[in-house]
């Protein structure tokens, strides 16, 4: 049987419980991915569930107990076998667990012999790691197997001495986006036995997870989410951190959908939401109101997903007056710029805007007002010359600007002041 663990960050692992076998092939589903081992085993054999060795020689990078865990068992006749193993979402980084690879034949060690011939992913070519095992589980290149020749070993079990037991250790798979892994399995038999080779696997995958990050844009404020599929119910605080985030969630199910609810806040609107995974690469989604979903298609297992909220205020203008002279001079002239931005999520419909310039400054020419794009003055100019008075309203679109330049001059007597 085929033990299936997830991890990624904070994950948790899930191992798979009871095959489904067949004569040529057995499935198992585990947190939503459903791993399917097929290729005939010679001489009418099928799979079976078995249990792995209580003594561990195995290596497991990812959460989850390897060490008497429910296995996938299988006995292969001799001859060229091949072995397809398949994964209904795709994987980075699987582990391939194997227990009494090898035996006895004919008074000498014999073992079947494992070549990745093809594979089937996104990240281009799909290398082995040998991860861990006993002395005589042996990895090169693309093929494994236990060490051939030699004086029999006298048990069917492994064994942490060379010259007893058969073979076991840990393999990984180095690619990303894996979907298939295809196997040309050939027995090595110098003994001339020909009794083939039993054997058990289990699989390690690492899951996913999924981080929420909030930003608001010129306020601060407390917001609450609520997810499905393993993402939980933050509560975060832009006024603590802006943006800030959440704790890592793992996902439970990777053949569901995941949802995050962001709830609404008096006097905030939602202007966004997105995804990205830990390589920055988006992971698709759909915003509908205050409802984010990544749908079952956008994502993988093992990723690292963050989902950034950005929300602002739904009315927040604010005007600022400035002017670059650091000195002035009577009879002298200048230039100063008001400049009102609305913050805020909605449309701000004929904000008034007045000033008035202080004693001994007047208007040199009109005041002038230009609006960002969608945003508008209403007028383009105004005021008259020897004036001191700026008024007019503006129509300012959510994150709009209207800036407003003021010409003035300075009397020459200085007693106007």
């Amino acid at each position: 049987m085929l033990a299936l663990l997830f991890v990624a960050g904070s994950a948790t692992a899930a191992t798979t419980g009871t095959w489904t076998p067949a004569t040529n092939s057995a499935t198992s589903p585990a947190a939503g991915v459903t791993v399917t081992w097929s290729g005939a085993l010679g001489g009418g054999n099928a799979y079976s569930n078995d249990t792995f060795n209580t003594t561990n020689f195995w290596t497991n990078p990812y959460s989850g107990t390897v060490v008497g865990a429910n296995s996938l068992n299988m006995t292969l006749q001799p001859g060229n076998r091949t072995i397809t193993v398949t994964f209904s979402k795709a994987v980075d980084n699987p582990v391939l667990h194997m227990d009494r690879i090898g035996g006895t034949s004919g008074g000498q060690n014999n073992s079947s012999q494992w070549t990745l011939t093809s594979s089937v992913s996104t990240g281009g070519t799909v290398g082995l790691t040998r991860l861990g095992g006993n002395s005589v589980f042996t990895v090169t290149g693309n093929s494994f197997q236990r060490t051939t020749g030699g004086t029999g070993a006298a048990s069917t079990e492994c064994s942490t001495t060379a010259a007893n037991g058969t073979g076991c250790g840990s393999i990984r798979f180095d690619g990303t986006g894996i979907t298939s892994l295809t196997f040309s399995v050939v027995a090595i038999d110098p003994g001339g036995g020909s009794i083939g080779d039993g054997l058990e696997v289990i699989w390690s995958l690492a899951g996913s997870d999924l981080r929420i990050v909030k930003q608001t844009l010129a306020n601060t404020g407390s917001f609450t989410f609520t997810g499905t599929n393993g993402v939980g119910s933050p509560t975060i605080n832009t006024a603590t951190l802006n943006p800030s985030t959440s704790a890592a969630f793992a996902i439970t199910n990777h053949g569901q959908p995941i949802t995050i609810t962001e709830n609404a806040v008096a006097g905030f609107a939602l202007q966004s939401a997105s995804c990205v995974d830990q390589t920055s690469a988006t992971v698709a989604s759909s915003l509908a109101g205050n409802v984010l979903t990544i749908a079952t298609a956008a994502y993988r297992a093992n990723q690292n997903i963050t989902c950034t909220f950005v929300n602002a205020t739904t009315s927040d203008l604010t005007i600022s007056k400035s002017d670059t002279a650091s000195s002035y001079t009577p009879g002298g002239t200048t230039s100063y710029t008001l400049i009102a931005r609305n913050f805020g999520s909605v449309t701000i419909t004929a904000a008034q805007i007045a000033d008035a310039l202080p004693a001994g400054a007047t208007l040199s020419a009109q005041w002038s007002c230009a609006a960002s794009a969608g945003s508008s003055c209403s007028a383009a100019t105004g005021g008259t010359v020897g004036g001191n008075a700026i008024n007019l309203t503006v129509n300012l679109l959510a994150n709009g600007t209207a800036t407003i330049t003021v010409p003035v001059a300075f009397n020459a007597n200085a007693g106007a002041y």
